[in-house]
């Protein structure tokens, strides 16, 4: 952010989105309060889904990854309220804890708010459509929509046939609300585009 504007950096606008700066000459950058707030509830939401599997592991981590997004938010918030101040807080010492400083550096000065947003999002709606798959018949949106189909996979390992089918199941619901939708808003008596 330079005055309230959003700025490019040189390695173009697919550098800016692929990974954070982590160029010392970059300043720090946030994006908003309602992106780390976007953040936090896809990681809640996530959690509650992992504390659903009823398995130790993955319920521990259903408190891990909520307190994680938040701590990150925290230092973000901190890390950037200190750098108004003055740039070298990190350096310098500010009476803040070292492992603050340390975090907000790491993350690249706040750039990786986008990255992080887009890869929960991500997940997110493959999480989704994998459930709205497994809900059968009350996953779909009305009954004539396009059916979703995916394919069984039987002998497959977890690790690879839950991501496909999500994917599957993703671009299958997309499609099938998009026709829905069109054709709610492509109706003839509709008196208005």
């Amino acid at each position: 952010m330079d005055g309230g504007l959003l700025t490019v950096p040189e390695s173009g606008l697919l550098g800016y989105v692929l990974g954070p700066e982590l160029d010392p000459g970059t300043g720090p950058m946030a994006v908003g309060h309602q992106v780390w707030t976007m953040g936090v509830a896809m990681a809640v939401g996530l959690g509650l889904v992992l504390w659903r599997t009823r398995r130790p592991w993955w319920r521990v981590l259903a408190w891990v990854l909520p307190a994680a997004v938040l701590a990150l938010a925290m230092v973000d918030h901190a890390g950037y309220n200190a750098a108004v101040q003055w740039l070298d807080w990190t350096e310098e010492g500010s009476g803040m804890p070292g492992w603050i400083g340390w975090l907000w550096l790491r993350t690249g000065r706040g750039h990786a708010q986008v990255t992080l947003s887009v890869v929960l999002l991500v997940v997110c709606l493959l999480v989704d459509a994998y459930r709205r798959h497994q809900a059968g018949a009350a996953g779909t949106t009305v009954a004539w929509a396009p059916r979703v189909v995916v394919p069984p996979m039987g002998g497959v390992p977890a690790l690879v046939r839950l991501p496909v089918q999500s994917l599957v199941a993703l671009a299958a619901f997309s499609w099938s609300d998009l026709v829905l939708v069109r054709s709610a808003y492509g109706a003839v008596g509709l008196t208005r585009r």
